[in-house]
């Protein structure tokens, strides 16, 4: 039988050591790029895409809180110590706390599910980009296929449950972009 862990294995060691290591790269946007790029972005826009962008950041809060209580209730052992005796290719800092589930696929994947919502077309780039960290993640050796699983699906929870809240804090926000309703209306509208 396939195990978590001979997945694990695969992916891991599916990679030469030299492209491997360009994975750190979508590790760092995962956790650290993606949200001060939308901190940024809160500064520099107007009050409609600040507005999102804030929604977009709230998605990330929660499904970082539910990432953490799943850390404190699975407690599972990160794969590069349980499966010590057997040749992890490790590229990333050795992390403490829990491997289940990935912290950084989740925040990534929250965010990602947010902008798709709150900006359609920047899901075909927020989306792959998500995929990526969430892969990353096993390629440098810091958790399971499992975890990173774990991880789409909270940071999908996590934009939902923002979404939902946004619906009724925040009524007046479209629920598209305006610059997408123009488009809308002139596909609807007669020819003639």
């Amino acid at each position: 039988m396939f195990t978590d862990a001979d997945l694990f294995l695969t992916v891991n060691h599916l990679l030469p050591p030299a492209l491997a290591r360009c994975f750190v790269a979508f590790t760092v946007l995962g956790k650290e790029v993606m949200p001060l790029f939308f901190l940024a972005l809160l500064v520099v826009t107007r009050k409609e895409r600040f507005r999102r962008a804030l929604w977009c950041l709230a998605s990330v809060l929660a499904s970082e809180l539910f990432a953490q209580v799943a850390k404190h209730l699975v407690r599972r052992v990160r794969p590069w110590v349980a499966l010590a005796d057997r040749d992890v290719h490790v590229f990333w800092t050795h992390e403490a706390g829990f491997s289940f589930p990935s912290g950084h696929t989740t925040a990534a994947w929250a965010l990602a599910t947010a902008v798709t919502v709150h900006w359609p077309r920047l899901g075909f780039v927020a989306l792959p980009l998500a995929t990526l960290v969430g892969v990353s993640r096993v390629v440098v050796g810091a958790h399971y296929p499992g975890d990173v699983a774990a991880g789409m699906v909270l940071g999908m929870a996590g934009a939902a449950v923002a979404e939902v809240l946004r619906w009724g804090i925040d009524p007046r926000l479209p629920w598209r972009p305006k610059a997408t309703l123009p488009a809308v209306a002139q596909a609807r509208a007669p020819r003639g």
